[in-house]
This record gives structure tokens, sequence and C-alpha cells, in this order.
């Protein structure tokens, strides 16, 4: 892990603990979470054509109906708000 993400650990296992309760990957948790919103377009980053054929692969999966209440509450908006994110 970045030294700069350590005083997140917590945060981070919190998430990835949320993510096995609700039997999804963490890719998969971060599409649901952007389809919640009315969005036209999303930029996403990939290192190969496979991981652009996983990207794809999740986001053309039927929706899962997670709540993401229990995250928002836990994490602070910097992880999941991207107008915090610099």
């Amino acid at each position: 892990m970045p030294i700069t993400l350590e005083k997140y650990q917590k945060n981070l296992d919190y998430w990835n603990n949320f993510n096995k309760r609700n039997f999804i990957t963490e890719l998969r948790s971060c599409i649901e979470y952007i389809k919640l919103f009315n969005i036209d377009y999303a930029v996403c980053g990939f290192n190969s054509p496979i991981q652009l054929k996983e990207i794809y692969n999740n986001f053309m999966k039927k929706p899962k109906k997670i709540n993401f209440d229990p995250i928002k509450l836990r994490l602070p908006k910097k992880f999941y708000d991207p107008r915090y994110w610099n």
C-alpha cells in the first residue's frame, strides 16, 4: 500500500469487508455506485485490453441492489465523492 494511503487502512478494510458481505468485487462495487447517478459518461483507466473487457463486462451486468448508505456513513467523503479528490 502506498504510504499516502496508510492512514486510511481502517477505512479501506471497512470497504473491502463491505464488498465481501455483498459478494462483489471492488470493481463491481465502484461500477454499481456510479450507476446510481444519472450520468451520460464516465472516464475510467485501464492498462490492458483485458482490463477494459473486465470493466465493460461488469458495467453490462444486470444491476445489483446494493445499499451504499453504510459506506457513506463510515467513510470520509473524499473516498466516494470525486469533487473532493485532489
